[in-house]
């Protein structure tokens, strides 16, 4: 599946991010990137988040989340969303909002619209002063798994996963070999280069590089 993000890449353009040529400092063995790597861009109040996860015996994991923020307020049955447009000093502005139809029962959240609705599974413990604060975890009509934060200060925050993929890794001195085993066997190779401690990973050479900085593993986001 190939899906154009705001900011012009595709999402196959962020999953392969391979190149042709680099002139820096390459790492020369495979202990040195073991771990967990992050790489994040932002577009119209919308950010791609990419993590790799390279494994000692020469396996990877690799995700693609996209975060949304918006303001929200609730009126009995009526959800009112508005998307953060602009971000200066702390400040938040919203645009337009939308209004959905919003039904709880126990755990189970039913958000929807006249076209479609989605129903999320609570995985935080209820708060007393709102029964919908809290993560709710769900899957869209495209099995892309979403979660959604509704926050106490009005933000919600919604990730959507729009792809994992996980197999086997090799490299040398200049290049990684990704060989994709879940879900489509295929192999991929990326020119990189470590700079100050980053991983920089590179699509054309017409496209600058995404840089990656090195996590905690226990960091989702």
């Amino acid at each position: 599946m190939s899906r154009t993000l705001k900011s012009g890449m595709t999402l196959g353009a962020v999953t392969l991010i391979a190149a042709s040529s680099i002139g820096a400092t390459h790492v020369q063995k495979m202990s040195d990137i073991v771990g967990r790597w992050k790489g994040e861009f932002a577009s119209d109040g919308t950010k791609t988040s990419v993590i790799i996860d390279f494994f000692p015996r020469g396996t990877y994991a690799r995700r693609v989340d996209v975060i949304t923020e918006f303001g929200w307020t609730l009126n009995g049955e009526a959800l009112m969303l508005a998307p953060a447009v602009t971000r200066s000093d702390n400040e938040v502005s919203y645009g337009k909002p939308s209004v959905l139809k919003m039904r709880l029962a126990d755990d189970v959240l039913v958000i929807s619209d006249s076209a479609q609705s989605i129903s999320l599974k609570r995985v935080t413990v209820p708060i007393n002063e709102s029964a919908i604060l809290g993560r709710w975890e769900g899957q869209s009509d495209l099995n892309e798994g979403i979660t959604q934060d509704f926050l106490s200060d009005g933000r919600l925050i919604i990730t959507v996963t729009l792809a994992r993929e996980a197999g086997r890794f090799s490299m040398d001195s200049r290049s990684i070999t990704f060989e994709e085993q879940i879900p489509t066997p295929r192999k991929k190779k990326s020119r990189y280069k470590i700079e100050e401690g980053k991983l920089v990973l590179y699509q054309t050479p017409d496209v600058p590089g995404m840089e990656m900085t090195r996590v905690a593993a226990m960091s989702q986001r």
